[in-house]
């Protein structure tokens, strides 16, 4: 689907693809808006970016990962070891250093 934006002298083609091919137009756009994951197999970096979501931001807080376990296990010291690990100063710095701001962790 493909559609123009007028706006007095300037008008915008704008062009919309599934989303893993949306990083495979990135040399023929002016601009492109890929989720960060697809940015992130294609090889593009978060440092490259005009603009990107806020980790305090309502979609990065509304859409982030989490931990669900089955009802009642919640307390069992397997489920809270695996928080443990999973929100530790070790994994923080996995990801900054694997993503380069690309993925934030927001715990």
């Amino acid at each position: 689907m493909a559609g123009a934006v007028s706006a007095g002298a300037r008008s915008s083609a704008f062009s919309i693809c599934g989303r893993q091919e949306s990083y495979q137009i990135v040399p023929d756009c002016a601009v492109a808006v890929i989720n960060g994951n697809y940015a992130l197999q294609a090889g593009l970096h978060a440092a490259d970016a005009l603009a990107i979501e806020d980790a305090s931001g309502d979609a990065a807080q509304t859409y982030a990962n989490i931990i669900a376990c089955r009802a009642g296990e919640e307390n069992s010291a397997k489920i809270q070891a695996l928080v443990k690990a999973l929100q530790s100063d070790a994994v923080k710095e996995y990801i900054e250093k694997t993503y380069n701001g690309a993925v934030v962790a927001i715990f």
